[in-house]
């Protein structure tokens, strides 16, 4: 299992469930170069590979072209979010095929949110973003919701979805954990009935990494 990730904290989570770990530059993403390389280290014949970013998702494919011997396989994790609730389901004594379905079905069942400050004015799925707003992006990259600030805007996404159980929340470089308590008490609070965990994930530039189950 090979899984792609600049930030450490979600590095260290998935390899808790014994992923190699492709740390690509921060603010860069992996390259075709980079998951062969790490696909051909593996000595294995059959690789997973999770790229964790929609736009890495091609470049995690083109491997399987300039690998030899090894079988490359891709679960189109979208975000690290999807990549963790995928490398849950990996097992690697198991059939191929049966634990590439198993990881896809627990991937694309996730529902999840990056909260990020825009850089820029932009109109995005016909909503204005100002320069400085704080926006709440689900993984296919639909806004939730806009605000001022972090909290504000990730308690509106959370109202956006339907029932849940189960909130984890990644925190960015830019979040501390007395923020992140303060957050997970105020979704405790609002009478979801959901657990919430918070974990610190080191993204360098997205606030919060939301996974909601």
């Amino acid at each position: 299992l090979i899984a792609a990730t600049a930030a450490p904290g979600l590095a260290a989570v998935l390899a808790s469930f014994g992923a190699r770990i492709v740390q690509p530059e921060q603010g860069v993403r992996v390259s075709v170069g980079e998951i062969a390389a790490a696909a051909e280290a593996t000595g294995a014949t059959t690789v997973i590979v999770l790229p964790n970013d929609g736009d890495a998702v091609l470049a995690a494919r083109l491997a399987a072209s300039v690998t030899s011997g090894i079988s490359v396989k891709v679960v189109p994790t979208r975000n690290a979010a999807e990549g963790i609730a995928a490398a849950v389901a990996f097992d690697p004594d198991g059939s191929a095929d049966e634990v590439l379905a198993r990881m896809e079905s627990e991937s694309a069942g996730l529902r999840s949110f990056t909260v990020f400050t825009a850089a820029k004015d932009s109109v995005v799925d016909g909503v204005e973003v100002g320069e400085g707003d704080v926006v709440a992006a689900d993984s296919a990259r639909h806004v939730l919701a806009v605000g001022p600030d972090v909290e504000g805007t990730t308690m509106r996404a959370l109202a956006q979805l339907d029932e849940f159980e189960l909130v984890t929340i990644y925190r960015g470089n830019g979040q501390g954990e007395t923020e992140g308590e303060a957050l997970a008490e105020r979704i405790e609070a609002a009478g979801w009935g959901a657990e919430v965990e918070v974990v610190h994930g080191g993204q360098p530039h997205d606030h919060l990494l939301v996974a909601v189950e």
